[in-house]
């Protein structure tokens, strides 16, 4: 890609990402960002005045429910499988 800023220059967005990816696992990272579009849609709200209708609130609902259901249950640890032909 090749901007004004140079050719080899990233997006932030694949900086931001590879750095939470770094101090988080995939799987929670995967999970937050269904938290994405919940924020757009209130900050739409908030800065353009962009009523939500009810479907979209709903489905905001269930994308936060998601994320808090993904991140709050307690993982049991897998354990280790026993070898086999030894």
């Amino acid at each position: 890609m090749k901007t004004a800023a140079g050719p080899r220059r990233k997006p932030a967005s694949v900086g931001v990402s590879g750095t939470a990816l770094a101090r988080t696992t995939a799987g929670k990272m995967c999970s937050t960002t269904y938290v994405a579009p919940a924020l757009v849609v209130l900050m739409s709200w908030a800065l353009l005045g962009e009523v939500p209708g009810l479907l979209t609130l709903a489905g905001g609902v269930l994308c936060l429910a998601g994320v808090a259901v993904s991140r709050s249950r307690r993982r049991v640890p897998v354990p280790e499988l026993a070898r086999t032909g030894d």
